[in-house]
């Protein structure tokens, strides 16, 4: 799986990551000094096909990025 940030406006990737945690990581660094951003950014998952497979955002993406260590 690849994981990438998007802005929900534009739909433009914004980073790539390899692993969930690191995309999670980086998610919550991001809302926790922009916590507006819950709402204009998301986390997309893709298989291995580059095919999307699940996405997070909004309060979703909050909870998946609760508890995680940047």
């Amino acid at each position: 799986m690849t994981y990438g940030i998007f802005s929900l406006a534009s739909g433009n990737a914004l980073k790539w990551f390899d692993s969930e945690d690191e995309a999670f990581a980086a998610a919550q660094a991001i809302l926790r000094s922009e916590p507006e951003a819950s709402d204009s950014i998301g986390v997309m998952a893709f298989d291995e096909h580059g095919h999307p497979a699940h996405s997070w955002q909004g309060e979703e993406l909050g909870q998946a990025t609760h508890g995680v260590t940047a």
